[in-house]
């Protein structure tokens, strides 16, 4: 009910990309990026832009310093007497490679080495990356992908503990879709993922026991409708395997899954629900989860001075807490981005929710986190391909437990040359 009660606020709002995703340990705070476009869209609008050839290969260099900014929390601890603030800053170069192999086939790949550094945290200090292989092809009834990825990254693991830490995530992912007849098409993915906390300062929590093995597989039919409209259909397996024996979580299980989309020029919806009913593995101390977990994200006016997102949902994170294997993460957002001139733009959001935790046992008091975060940045277009950004943002948790309220202010900035790191 109070799912339905968050989505349905959000859809209010709508008169007026980061949906939250249903397994993420954690969503930055902030909303989508700009709208979606499809993977074809999006490599063969890169190949265009990239700057450089080498025989049939398109190459854009990638230079970027980033998230260069101070912590007023570092380890995000509660009260304001224990906190600890440091400066913090990420640089990185490398390259992007894109290569069409065939009149439907585009191969992409990404060498992104980078170095972060801090001012007095010299446990801190790391050497991460990004580093993968993408390929599409698009036929006439068949698109398919296949992916392989390797990304470590100084970032937050967890909002129960509000700090950045190294997190390394390992991935392959073979997807496809097939046109059955003119409206009706079948697709299916299956996904290994590898989440390893890079744990180098004793001071930090106990992140590694949120490391793990995951799989999915899913599979469905997406009937394609008039003016935009599409239904998706389907069900997925899940399984997950915790590394950590004394407080093994591990569980698997399998989930209807329904998902609608509307994409007009001006507008987009994307939506998806599913019936989770996931079980411990033998061994695990894992409790039973059967409840709905669902995303949302919508955009509005993506051409106006003034384009307007709403995103939300519920989605299950796995709890560092002895006590409580896992709690439901609800939330619902809302963002902006005010177009200032033809190089400039401001962006906006705010988001609230609840954390609500599972106990392991009886007799386990009941524990509830209202969570809130808010903040703006400030873009400024350099040129064809560079950027720089000046943004500040606030994370809030008020829980109803003593002592466990927490919150991390973060004031940065950040230049890049060849696209956001995050991108093929």
């Amino acid at each position: 009910m109070r799912t339905a009660c968050l989505l349905a606020l959000a859809l209010l709002l709508f008169d007026a990309r980061s949906a939250l995703a249903q397994f993420d340990q954690y969503t930055e705070p902030g909303g989508p990026a700009g709208r979606p476009v499809s993977r074809q869209e999006e490599l063969e609008g890169k190949m265009e832009a990239a700057p450089l050839r080498l025989g049939v290969v398109r190459v854009t260099p990638w230079i970027g310093v980033y998230d260069v900014q101070y912590v007023d929390n570092a380890f995000g601890t509660p009260g304001e007497d224990e906190k600890t603030s440091d400066l913090t800053g990420t640089v990185g170069a490398g390259l992007r490679a894109y290569l069409r192999s065939g009149p439907k086939v585009i191969w992409a790949a990404h060498l992104l080495p980078e170095y972060v550094a801090w001012e007095e945290l010299e446990d801190r200090r790391s050497v991460n990356g990004r580093y993968g292989v993408l390929g599409f092809g698009f036929f006439n009834r068949l698109t398919l992908e296949v992916l392989a990825e390797r990304d470590q990254q100084q970032r937050l693991a967890s909002l129960e503990v509000p700090e950045q830490v190294h997190l390394r995530r390992e991935r392959g992912r073979l997807s496809l879709e097939v046109k059955a007849t003119g409206r009706i098409s079948v697709f299916g993915s299956g996904e290994v993922v590898r989440v390893r906390n890079v744990v180098k300062d004793p001071a930090e929590a106990p992140l590694d026991r949120l490391d793990r093995d995951a799989s999915y597989l899913r599979a469905g039919l997406r009937w394609h409708l008039p003016r935009g409209w599409s239904l998706g259909l389907g069900a997925e397996r899940s399984q997950a395997e915790f590394q950590e024996e004394g407080l093994d979580r591990s569980n698997a299980g399998t989930s209807p899954v329904v998902e609608v989309r509307w994409d007009r020029e001006e507008h987009y919806v994307r939506f998806e629900a599913a019936q989770r009913k996931l079980e411990p593995r033998q061994g695990s101390s894992f409790v039973p989860f059967e409840e709905t977990t669902a995303s949302l994200e919508a955009g509005f006016n993506a051409d106006s001075r003034l384009p307007i997102w709403v995103y939300g949902g519920r989605g299950l994170v796995y709890s560092l807490a002895g006590d409580y294997p896992y709690f439901t993460d609800d939330r619902v957002g809302i963002a902006g981005r005010l177009k200032l001139g033809w190089r400039t733009d401001l962006a906006l959001f705010g988001e609230v929710g609840r954390h609500d935790y599972t106990a392991s046992a009886a007799g386990v008091p009941d524990r509830r986190d209202d969570t809130s975060a808010y903040g703006a940045g400030l873009g400024f277009g350099l040129g064809r391909s560079a950027r720089l950004t000046v943004a500040a943002r606030r994370v809030e948790l008020d829980s109803n437990l003593p002592l466990l309220d927490r919150s991390v202010t973060f004031l940065g900035v950040g230049v890049t040359l060849g696209g956001r790191r995050g991108e093929w």
